[in-house]
């Protein structure tokens, strides 16, 4: 409950409100870091779950496919481009507590993002859409950069959508 509350209070103040680049909602790299690092902080002491998603669209990259990832990741937590040019998701909240949890969150936003696309008529889009995950707590990681770092880090956890 503190740990959702401590979430809902950083979305409405500073990062959450930063300038965006393409997409409505979708942060630049630096405000998109920014934020991860600001949620970090207030969640700093609490044990919290932590799931970062690198997804990969294929190329040539569709401003609309980009707006349909964007609008459906929105809900789900921070949503920024990175560094390399995927759009990143960042999501606190409850999962299991092994590592077969964190790869059902997987599945499952690959799902929600293939019927997504699919029912607005890029299902071919869809199915080469490619996703990294890391999932892990807040106490182990010791600053924003790090949480970044890591998912580059598991690019052989890429895995086309089915």
């Amino acid at each position: 409950m503190t740990t959702t509350r401590a979430l809902e209070v950083s979305r409405v103040s500073g990062p959450r409100q930063s300038p965006t680049l393409g997409s409505p909602g979708l942060m630049s790299k630096h405000h998109w870091e920014a934020a991860i690092a600001h949620w970090l902080a207030q969640l700093e002491g609490v044990e919290a779950k932590v799931s970062l998603f690198g997804i990969e669209l294929p190329f040539p990259i569709l401003t609309e496919v980009e707006a349909i990832v964007v609008e459906t990741l929105l809900p789900l937590g921070g949503v920024g481009r990175m560094g390399d040019g995927r759009i990143g998701l960042i999501c606190f909240g409850p999962w299991g507590s092994d590592r077969v949890s964190g790869e059902f969150l997987h599945r499952c936003l690959q799902n929600r993002l293939y019927r997504r696309l699919s029912r607005r008529g890029y299902g071919h889009y869809a199915r080469t859409l490619r996703i990294a995950s890391v999932h892990t707590w807040t106490e182990r990681v010791e600053h924003a950069d790090a949480l970044i770092e890591a998912l580059p880090q598991r690019l052989s956890a890429l895995s086309a959508i089915h």
